[in-house]
């Protein structure tokens, strides 16, 4: 069954979030659209679950802190932390998934440090892929 041309119309004209680009030339959208790949293909959660995270930094030092995480999704989280840990290496975690002040699951996590970013308040970006998790 054909779909009538308003609506390829419009699907052409939505942006990689879902919005409806506002650009009169959709060609030139479409070209756009083509040149920017979204890097998450899950959604992300933005909670600031407590969480103890740990592992080895990048000068051999093992390491323990409690933090909390900026955001997760299925399969990466990212936090930031005192310490830098080199891309590649594994870290672990345990997040506190509440649901209020006295209850919620717990989960340990361990994954793959894909990057870290250096922030301006001396903190690192971590960007964890999940290799394994299980419920406590």
């Amino acid at each position: 069954m054909a779909r009538p041309e308003s609506d390829l119309e419009t699907d052409d004209r939505l942006s990689l979030s879902g919005e409806i680009d506002l650009r009169r030339d959709p060609a030139a959208a479409r070209r756009l659209r083509r040149d920017v790949t979204e890097r998450r293909s899950k959604s992300r959660i933005n909670e600031p679950f407590p969480t103890r995270v740990w592992g080895i930094d990048d000068a051999g030092q093992a390491f323990q802190i409690d933090c909390v995480i900026d955001n997760m999704s299925s399969n990466g989280v990212y936090l930031r932390i005192p310490r830098r840990v080199n891309s590649g290496d594994e870290i672990s975690l345990v997040i506190r998934l509440l649901s209020n002040v006295d209850s919620g699951a717990s989960t340990l996590v361990r994954g793959q440090v894909l990057r870290h970013e250096p922030q301006a308040d001396g903190l690192h970006g971590i960007a964890l892929a999940i290799e394994h998790y299980e419920f406590l």
